[in-house]
């Protein structure tokens, strides 16, 4: 009787975290979608930015970059050196 009721509350957990994973899945599409919409109808409106989780920089190989950002996440510091040697 024991391992029944485990069982089922085994089966109680999972059915919860399913239907809580469906719905954390419904709304992000429908804040996806909404974002969208908003983006189409002010497409030239400030407050709608695509915000990029990285920075893409195109150089030679020789271009050495440090990237230092703070602690609070709202400083970044960058640092290039193009290590160029000169033939003779």
């Amino acid at each position: 009787m024991k391992s029944v009721s485990v069982s089922a509350n085994a089966r109680l957990v999972n059915t919860c975290q399913l239907v809580a994973f469906k719905s954390l899945i419904a709304r992000n599409k429908a804040e996806y979608m909404t974002s969208l919409t908003q983006a189409v109808k002010s497409d030239a409106d400030e407050d709608v930015k695509l915000k990029l989780p990285f920075i893409l920089v195109n150089t030679s190989k020789e271009t050495v970059i440090d990237c230092w950002l703070s602690s609070d996440r709202f400083s970044l510091s960058l640092s290039v050196c193009l290590c160029h040697s000169v033939a003779v």
